[in-house]
């Protein structure tokens, strides 16, 4: 195996990338595994590729440190996945997608003026099923 291969084999993996997510904190393995509640050995494990990243660990780092489990995994940003795996109700994946289509060629007037009537419109639309809801069963005589 050429050295530059394997260089190039070792930055694409989960532990490298855990590495060098720690290493951007400036925190040392130690610090680390503290903040993982995981030992120091297993977090070396974990970042030479021996172990596997548990989905407990994916857990404590995407809600203590905000960092994407997919990017630990697989190496992919939000932004570098398509919209689908963003989207919980595929039944209105198609009015998500246009949505998204549209508002991507807006200048940022446009963009504004957008949010700000969707916004009007759901805040109306909302505030008339709250009042149109009654509050209480029981009526005063």
């Amino acid at each position: 195996m050429k050295p530059n291969t394997y260089i190039a084999n070792y930055e694409s993996t989960p532990g490298s990338r855990l590495k060098q997510e720690r290493k951007k904190l400036d925190m040392t393995q130690q610090e680390f595994s503290k903040l993982l509640c995981i030992s120091t050995s297993y977090l070396s494990a974990l970042e030479r590729n021996i172990r596997p990243i548990s989905a407990s660990i994916l857990h404590i780092l995407s809600t203590k440190l905000s960092i994407s489990s997919d990017y630990i995994l697989y190496g992919t940003k939000a932004n570098d996945l398509p919209l689908i795996h963003y989207i919980h109700e595929p039944n209105t994946f198609h009015v998500r997608h246009r949505l998204n289509v549209m508002l991507g060629t807006c200048n940022a007037n446009e963009l504004y003026a957008s949010y700000s009537m969707i916004h009007s419109y759901l805040s109306n639309i909302r505030n008339k099923k709250k009042s149109s809801t009654p509050l209480s069963t029981h009526t005063k005589e």
